[in-house]
């Protein structure tokens, strides 16, 4: 399995990162794509995904695929006819401290593990 990440903005004043994932050479039946619920150094359950945006999943050929389960913040696909799985959001990220991410006019500080989905 091979893991590509894109990470870009148009406007630090919307307070937005445009996020793109692409998950290849998947092997397995099913495929879960999580975001963390957790931060290092922190022991209490976080909901980063709070912050996400217009989510939304695509196969090999670009075609919308959609979870055959989903929680609040992990997401399980049907892989048997699938090889890559792309994953498309928006990530508010507005939150100023050690464990958050943040964009504005002067600055740009992404903290992975709050943004960026993994597979399980």
């Amino acid at each position: 399995m091979k893991v590509h990440c894109m990470i870009k903005y148009a406007n630090p004043l919307q307070k937005c990162i445009s996020i793109q994932l692409i998950v290849k050479d998947l092997e397995e039946n099913e495929t879960t794509l999580c975001l963390p619920v957790w931060r290092p150094g922190r022991y209490e359950i976080q909901n980063f995904a709070k912050n996400v945006i217009d989510l939304r999943f695509f196969n090999q050929n670009g075609e919308s695929i959609k979870p055959i389960y989903q929680d609040k913040s992990a997401w399980t696909f049907n892989t048997d006819e699938i090889d890559q799985i792309t994953a498309e959001y928006f990530y508010y990220a507005n939150q100023a401290d050690a464990g958050g991410s943040v964009i504005d006019e002067q600055t740009l500080y992404i903290n992975f593990i709050n943004c960026i989905l993994y597979v399980r």
